[in-house]
């Protein structure tokens, strides 16, 4: 990012002053807490310092890269049938969701070597999810088939069981 100018613009009505952010480049982050500081809520702060967002993206991301990472050591310890379709499909796509905003609004700020990184280890995580799911799916099948040929026995043994009571 370029260096930018600060204009500073005083209201003739209110006699106030105060920064333009209208047309300044940067990186808005909402706070989250709802604290109170000296009297001042915080809706929402623009940083333009280019390493102060460095940092703050990284330190975000990796939250963000880190519960990924987790419920993948999650998914993959838990060898039982506890694994959940609904989850596992919730989580590959919350990750193509993050995909695109770490794409589409993280790039400018980040630097090209560390996106790559990062892109990798989530594509990593994609693969090892999208193979948890396939095992998943499988398994299921295997499931509607056993229970499709249980009916299909009960079915031909209460048939027999009808033809044999009508020949006595």
């Amino acid at each position: 990012m370029k260096s930018e100018q600060f204009v500073l613009i005083k209201s003739h009505k209110t006699k106030d002053i105060y920064i333009d952010y209208k047309n300044m480049a940067g990186f808005k982050v909402k706070p989250k807490n709802g604290k109170r500081y000296g009297g001042v809520e915080v809706n929402e702060m623009l940083i333009i310092k280019p390493d102060f967002i460095d940092l703050i993206l990284k330190r975000k991301i990796g939250k963000k890269l880190e519960g990924y990472i987790n419920y993948l050591i999650e998914v993959i310890d838990d060898d039982g049938d506890g694994t959940d379709g609904a989850k596992l499909a919730q989580t590959l796509n919350d990750i193509d969701r993050y995909r695109t905003t770490i794409n589409n609004t993280y790039r400018k700020y980040l630097d090209e070597k560390y996106l790559d990184i990062l892109l990798r280890k989530l594509k990593m995580v994609e693969v090892k999810l999208n193979e948890k799911m396939q095992i998943f799916y499988e398994r299921m099948q295997r499931q509607i088939e056993e229970k499709i040929r249980q009916e299909q026995m009960n079915y031909n043994y209460s048939e027999e069981e009808k033809t044999s009571r009508r020949s006595r």
